[in-house]
């Protein structure tokens, strides 16, 4: 199995994960894909905060990126900077084009914003006149109960580098930031 579809089988078993203590299983591997190797009240914390970004982590940890911005302890308030920082020391940071000459792939993080939201990219880009659109792992939900989750879903953008995120409708757009080459990553951090 390749890295791109290792990160791509593991994010799919994340989907409907929970924070919600309502069930135990659920927040017991949700705690363990945003905060391996934390300690139990770290998790716990962590849990409680939002999980886009600490989602995708856990993501690359699985597939094998060894990187000390993504050891423990976790430094609240760093999850989107220290997977750009990441990224960019490894030379695996990848920003939009024009004309989209490349797009992301599956296993990779993508970056969007304002405000900023990551998610793990699960199936190939399909162009769909005027747009991209692609399925992929959101962490950072809310459920009914306002836990954290972990959701499947569809993204699309335009070629203005405008990401609609879903919801109830889609969102108001937002711009991609840019995001992380999987393969590039694990030629440095593996």
């Amino acid at each position: 199995m390749t890295d791109r579809a290792a990160a791509v089988a593991y994010a799919r078993t994340l989907d409907g994960l929970s924070a919600d203590p309502a069930d135990p299983y659920a927040r017991a591997e949700y705690e363990l894909a945003i905060a391996r190797g934390e300690t139990e009240a770290r998790a716990e914390a962590m849990a409680r905060m939002s999980g886009c970004a600490l989602l995708a982590a856990g993501v690359l940890r699985a597939v094998g990126v060894r990187c000390p911005l993504l050891a423990p302890p976790y430094r609240t308030g760093t999850a989107v900077s220290r997977l750009v920082a990441m990224a960019t020391s490894a030379g695996a940071w990848r920003v939009p084009a024009e004309g989209w000459p490349e797009l992301p792939r599956p296993g990779d993080v993508v970056l969007v914003a304002p405000p900023e939201h990551v998610f793990t990219v699960l199936t190939e880009p399909e162009y769909i006149d005027p747009e991209v659109r692609l399925e992929a792992l959101d962490g950072g939900l809310r459920d009914a109960r306002g836990y954290q989750r972990a959701r499947i879903r569809d993204h699309a953008w335009t070629p203005e580098d405008r990401a609609r995120l879903p919801g109830a409708a889609w969102s108001r757009p937002r711009r991609v930031v840019g995001w992380i080459d999987l393969d590039a990553l694990l030629v440095v951090y593996r």
